[in-house]
């Protein structure tokens, strides 16, 4: 078992959330085509998804593209989520967190199954779910995981399960790894830190890193290497 410390994000390196995404954020906003109805949208939808840092944005994307404002780049979707407000992110959060607590209790098996893993995902996480010093670091909220990966075989102990809420990813390592040296794997490189002191950082490739974050040429893995250095822990 290695000594040193791994956090994991889950969407977009666990879990293929863009189907749960796509569908839950798309009934709070009217007009929205179902995702397998209007190819054309879904296709928008799945570019505009690199952009994606939290949930509420996904609500905020779906508006950007009802109005035909398809952002290009992370800096675009930044300025318009910032003009949207603070105000009217916190309700997109709160709204859409709301919907997934009463979809998940009251149609489990529709919601969870919006939530796929990535191939060999289960069987990878399996062999490392009694390592203490692996973690899921996550914008979405650690029942939501819990519930995921237990419907897909795999019953990851919750208290390693960090939902961030609203604090960067570094600065959660920062409080459970200390200055012991660490490893961060997200598809997000705005969560990523190549210079920091203890905890190394990886751009996860098979997820939705945007262009923009591929053409840096920073720190990255493939999903065989990820798969691999899961295998290697156990």
């Amino acid at each position: 078992m290695s000594s040193s410390w791994l956090f994991l994000d889950f969407d977009g390196v666990i879990c293929d959330s863009l189907p749960e995404c796509y569908q839950t954020s798309s009934l709070l906003l009217p007009g929205v085509p179902g995702e397998n109805t209007d190819e054309s949208y879904a296709r928008r939808f799945r570019e505009g998804r690199v952009y994606i840092r939290s949930g509420e944005d996904y609500v905020a994307l779906h508006k950007m593209l009802r109005e035909g404002h398809d952002p290009q780049s992370q800096q675009e979707f930044d300025a318009v989520l910032k003009a949207m407000g603070h105000d009217t992110m916190s309700r997109y959060k709160q709204e859409l967190y709301s919907l997934r607590e009463r979809l998940l209790r009251d149609d489990p098996e529709t919601w969870l199954s919006w939530n796929p893993l990535y191939e060999g995902m289960t069987e990878s996480l399996n062999l490392v779910r009694g390592d203490p010093l692996v973690w899921i670091l996550s914008t979405k909220k650690a029942e939501f995981i819990e519930a995921i990966l237990h419907h897909h075989g795999v019953s990851w102990p919750l208290e390693r399960i960090r939902y961030t809420d609203g604090r960067s990813k570094l600065s959660w390592i920062n409080t459970i790894a200390g200055h012991s040296p660490s490893l961060l794997i997200d598809d997000q490189i705005d969560h990523l830190d190549f210079t920091h002191p203890t905890c190394s950082c990886r751009l996860a490739l098979w997820g939705y890193a945007s262009t923009e974050a591929r053409q840096r040429g920073v720190p990255s893995l493939t999903l065989t290497e990820a798969h691999e250095l899961l295998r290697a822990r156990a």
